[in-house]
């Protein structure tokens, strides 16, 4: 069974994606196939190129071309720090040339005749204070001394080192050990005359990786040769290996000819990364590990990086994950993702699971059907996702159903909560106010509630307390409560909070942190006071004390009930209260998210997910952070306007010498960078000239500094790194002097010291004699000028006494007026915070008005729609009338042309009963007839009746009174009644 020894290191367990970083060959500018990497102690990158040695610095890239246009195939880094180059026809190592230029040398200067014979280098080993080049049939033995030879009797199959030591299989004699110029065979090597070894890479100082013909995988590790597991040989069947390493967390690394990479556990079988994980196509030919733990590889198409245990991922870009993520939510189905781009739900699971990440962590992320619209919040309830989009809330179906129901909101929807206190409502921010979404079980369904909060605008987050209340952010400053969420009545509902009520100007987040709601601002962090309605700054997570918060940038609690907080200086989480207290926990990992804009966070019980403006990240929590060391900053080249003075040095020798120049040589630039290679935040850099300022720079991100018009004198240039995580690393230096010109110069002052003390010797022994006459009689002079100047200076005392009792009594003047323009400042200062405090009440007043203002002008748009209302009311009325009016013509005009009609035969009726009753004898018939005429002259009666009704209706009924027999009348009603009735 393979068994590799890996002292105090831990197998990580679970952890995020591959983290793939790619050069390609337009980034650096060469040709696409690169043969072999290894890093400097300095951390620069060494890339075995077609073309010669690329040397990137973590900012730019450089060419180190061959002698001969040769190709470096092989690259190693010896005991002392050189890079060792084995090339097609030449073996050497990088160097600086006179200008401190990272330039080749080789061991072979003289063009001897070994030089001529010299075979293509297979492999580079390196064995205590020796350095081994091997070929097809030689060994260079590279000493800190000499070059030696070495000719072995057989070809050489393959090589390796362990502990120290070279060992080289020879064919039809097996494995040896090298010693002294000697092959020693080894115990049980002779199994490899047989059974010839096809691949041999040092994973580490003391194991060995071999593979032979007939397909078997060794490790050969303290003069023992263990099998490989079964398991991890049969999954690498079929494919080549070309390049391997054994990682610092006890994974074997292997670079595969068909491309990708088998990341091997003992016992297990391999995993693969290829192209879908972000790996560039073709061959890997060589891998190195950094002193971060990530791997380097050198491929057929360009440059990776690849941090298998990074506690901070990203999906690669094979997911199908596109655009920033503005939210995120974790259902049953899946995570769903929200971008700019649409929306995305997540699938399958991480190819690279077995090597380092979780089983759950998905490695597909596909388009939701029909979404395609940005996305800016997202809610999981009532076992459905919730969509706010554009002007839309989306309900996705539930999983086996088709097609979203698309509720229109009519403005920007902003963020989504589900109520606490009230079960199955929603709360919809928007551009226009909030709203209400409410489910209705009976159908299963959600419906756009009724009630909608008018009087608010430009609504962010939001935030319930226990009670039921409302806060929202509120853009572009101040915050909203809302005691009673969405009723009809505005009237002391809402109230509008912003600096006068003690916020700061800006974006206020309100979040409900365990029973209580805090303020989260760029300042710090708030509370509302209820007593005194106002706010105030302070420790409203109950942290302990000495935990502070400023600079707030994103802040929010998960259902673990955890607070994740990032601002300007850390970035880290807060955990439950455990009753000591509560204390932010920093993860410099975090760090790298620092510079971009954070919306949501999503947390299970392995990792959380953030949701940023540059994509979606996974933080592991059982990813172990290494201890990165700060990177020391390399000075790359300090030129002047006339030459470069150096040009970044070699590996082992990148710190620049004490340089001293002329006067005319005052302007200096300097390239510099850090090779800390940051996967996410870019590094910052501060640097100063000690001698012309003692004050360091801003950080920025430029990577050079020039200084002009500089005097003589020694000058220090000194400059350091931050880290995306907020890591400085250490200080480096380079010391320039500049001589001052020659007539500034020690030996020109010594030369004007000495012309000095001749010329004073030579005047002064010439005029000493005259300057004894010439004093002589000035002495007689000032003896007489002296009496002349006592009397002067008598004259000027009373003068000047005179002048200070003046000057007395203008200070007393001058005092004074001081003093009344004391009082008069005074007043000033009075009546300016009175009119101030004016100020202030006319802004008050103003704003009472702009908010009755706004209150009329809603009243006048209600007037306006009832006036509406009453005309379209009014015109319907005028048509129903005129609709009447001609119905009730007619109706007229109808019994009218009917009477007529009637009348007609009633008078025939009539005249024929008249008739009839003249020629009948008989008493009852006549009797007959006499009903018969009653009846007829009253139907006749009520036909006239109807006639005059007509009129009547018309207005043309004139009334003539007329007498009337009563007794008649009341005689006919007894025959009426039994006729009728």
């Amino acid at each position: 069974m393979w068994i590799l020894y890996t002292p105090a290191v831990a197998v990580a367990q679970d952890g995020g994606y591959p983290v793939v970083h790619r050069y390609s060959p337009v980034v650096y500018g060469h040709n696409p196939n690169n043969l072999d990497v290894v890093q400097s102690v300095e951390g620069l990158l060494y890339v075995a190129n077609q073309e010669g040695i690329l040397e990137h610095d973590g900012s730019t890239w450089r060419l180190i071309s061959l002698p001969g246009r040769r190709t470096p195939n092989l690259l190693m880094r010896d005991a002392n720090g050189r890079i060792l180059v084995g090339a097609s026809g030449d073996i050497g190592y990088i160097a600086s040339d006179s200008l401190y230029r990272p330039t080749f040398v080789s061991f072979f200067p003289d063009q001897s005749l070994e030089r001529n014979r010299f075979e293509t280098v297979e492999s580079i080993h390196r064995a205590g204070k020796s350095s081994f080049f091997t070929s097809a049939s030689r060994i260079y033995e590279v000493t800190p001394d000499t070059v030696l030879t070495h000719v072995p009797s057989a070809p050489i199959q393959a090589s390796f080192t362990n502990q120290d030591t070279l060992f080289v299989s020879l064919w039809g004699r097996g494995l040896t050990r090298f010693v002294g110029g000697r092959f020693i065979d080894v115990s049980s090597g002779n199994r490899f005359a047989r059974d010839e070894i096809v691949h041999s890479s040092a994973l580490n100082d003391s194991t060995a990786l071999l593979i032979t013909a007939s397909g078997a995988y060794l490790t050969y590790r303290r003069n023992a040769i263990a099998p490989w597991s079964p398991i991890s040989v049969a999954s690498l069947q079929g494919k080549t290996i070309r390049s391997a390493t054994l990682l610092s967390s006890g994974i074997a690394a292997l670079g595969l000819e068909e491309g990708g990479l088998a990341l091997v556990k003992p016992g297990d079988a391999a995993q693969f990364l290829t192209y879908k994980d972000g790996l560039p196509f073709g061959a890997i030919n060589g891998i190195t590990e950094d002193s971060r733990g990530r791997l380097w590889l050198a491929t057929e198409n360009g440059v990776a990086r690849v941090s298998i245990t990074a506690a901070l991922s990203s999906p690669p870009e094979s997911a199908g994950l596109m655009g920033s993520v503005a939210a995120l939510v974790q259902t049953p189905a899946g995570l769903y993702v929200g971008t700019d781009r649409g929306l995305f739900l997540s699938s399958g699971s991480a190819s690279s699971s077995a090597a380092g990440s979780p089983p759950g962590l998905p490695s597909r992320f596909d388009p939701v059907p029909g979404i395609d619209a940005p996305v800016g919040s997202l809610l999981f309830t009532q076992n459905n996702v919730l969509v706010g989009s554009g002007d839309d809330v989306l309900i996705l179906p539930r999983p086996g159903a088709t097609g979203f129901v698309r509720i229109n909101i009519g403005y920007p929807v902003r963020s989504l909560l589900a109520s606490e206190t009230r079960e199955g409502v929603v709360f919809v921010a928007h551009a226009g106010g909030l709203s209400e979404l409410l489910w209705v079980p009976q159908g299963d369904r959600w419906v756009k509630g009724t009630r909608v909060q008018k009087n608010l605008s430009h609504l962010l987050g939001l935030a319930e307390t226990v009670g039921g209340e409302l806060w929202a952010s509120v853009a572009p400053s101040g915050v909203a409560r809302i005691s009673a969420p969405l009723e009809d009545s505005l009237s002391g509902i809402v109230t509008i909070y912003d600096e006068r009520a003690g916020l700061p100007v800006g974006l206020i987040q309100p979040l409900r942190v365990g029973e209580n709601v805090v303020f989260a601002a760029r300042s710090g962090m708030y509370s509302y006071l209820p007593e005194v309605n106002r706010f105030s700054p302070g420790n409203s997570l109950g942290l302990a004390s000495g935990s502070s918060l400023s600079d707030i940038r994103f802040m929010e609690e998960t259902p673990q009930k955890s607070v994740w907080i990032f601002t300007g200086d850390l970035a880290g989480v807060v955990p439950p209260e455990d009753g000591a207290g509560r204390r932010i926990e920093v993860i410099e990992s975090l760090q790298q998210l620092a510079d971009t804009r954070i919306a949501k966070v999503e947390c299970d019980d392995s990792g959380c997910w953030f949701a940023t403006d540059r994509g979606l990240f996974r933080y592991a929590f059982s990813i172990l952070e290494r201890d990165a060391e700060s990177s020391q900053t390399l000075i790359r080249s300090i030129e002047t306007p006339r030459r470069t003075l150096f040009g970044g040095g070699s590996s082992g020798k990148a710190a620049p010498p004490v340089f001293e120049l002329e006067i005319d040589e005052n302007s200096l630039y300097f390239v510099f960078a850090t090779p800390f290679y940051e996967e996410i935040a870019e590094v910052r850099h501060q640097f100063r000239l000690v001698g012309l300022s003692p004050d360091w720079s801003d950080w920025t991100l430029n990577t050079s500094a020039r200084f002009s018009g500089l005097q003589e004198g020694t000058y220090a240039f000194e400059v350091r790194a931050m880290s995306g995580t907020g890591r400085v690393g250490p200080v480096s230096t380079a010391q320039i002097t500049i001589s001052p010109p020659w007539f500034r110069s020690l030996w020109a002052f010594a030369l004007y010291a000495i012309f000095f003390a001749v010329s004073v010797f030579v005047a002064g022994k010439s005029l000493a004699t005259y300057h004894i006459a010439q004093l002589e009689e000035s002495n007689d002079r000032l003896a007489a000028n002296l009496n002349a100047q006592t009397q002067a200076v008598e004259e000027q005392r009373r003068q000047l006494q005179a002048h200070n009792q003046q000057l007395g009594a203008s200070n007393q003047e001058i005092l004074l007026q001081r003093r009344q323009l004391e009082i008069r400042h005074e007043e000033l200062r009075k009546s300016k915070m009175r009119s101030e405090e004016q100020a202030e009440l006319m802004a008050s007043q103003n704003r009472n008005l702009e908010i009755q203002q706004r209150e009329v002008d809603r009243q006048k748009r209600l007037l306006a729609k009832t006036n509406e209302a009453l005309e379209l009311s009014s015109e319907r009325a005028a048509l129903f009338a005129s609709q009447a009016e001609e119905a009730t013509n007619a109706k007229s005009r109808f019994l009218a042309n009917m009477s007529h009609e009637i009348r007609t035969p009633m008078n025939a009726i009539i005249g024929f009963a008249d008739l009839l009753s003249r020629r009948s004898n008989d008493a009852e018939t006549k009797k007959y007839v006499e009903h018969i005429q009653a009846s007829s002259r009253s139907l006749l009666t009520l036909i006239n009746d109807i006639l005059d009704l007509s009129k009547v209706e018309a207005g043309k009924l004139d009334i003539t009174p007329q007498p009337m027999q009563l007794f008649s009348l009341v005689e006919e009603m007894p025959l009426l009644k039994r006729l009728y009735f």
